[in-house]
């Protein structure tokens, strides 16, 4: 995994802005940190089986993976999916990786997300 900043998250992939956002809410005065790495998808195949197996009680979602898959066979390029780091929950792309996984993708951008360590906190528990 490699550090990555909100900025250079945003200049690559304009269209997660709303993602952040949303992730930075769940951490304590938005105090998070990124880092990224090309996963396989085989690791989030589990993930994928799970969130289709939904697909006949929330058609909506259905409706929205199929999109995204139709954009990505289209040619447009995938956004990242975002993984709480110690649990590797995805909080945010569980519809792009049933796409992804459709358009038989081998790899898959992943941010890895974490809360972030203040000086503070490494005092504290030294």
């Amino acid at each position: 995994m490699t550090p990555i900043s909100k900025n250079d998250i945003l200049c690559r992939w304009p269209g997660v802005a709303r993602d952040i956002d949303v992730i930075r809410g769940d951490f304590p005065g938005g105090n998070c940190e990124f880092f990224y790495a090309r996963e396989p998808l085989g690791r989030f195949s589990e993930v994928a089986d799970d969130m289709a197996a939904t697909y006949p009680l929330f058609p909506k979602d259905k409706r929205r993976t199929a999109k995204i898959t139709s954009k990505l066979r289209g040619g447009e390029e995938s956004w990242p999916i975002f993984v709480e780091a110690d649990s590797l929950f995805i909080v945010e792309g569980r519809h792009r990786v049933v796409a992804f996984r459709a358009c038989n993708m081998p790899f898959v951008d992943v941010i890895y997300v974490m809360p972030a360590i203040s000086a503070d906190d490494v005092l504290c528990h030294a």
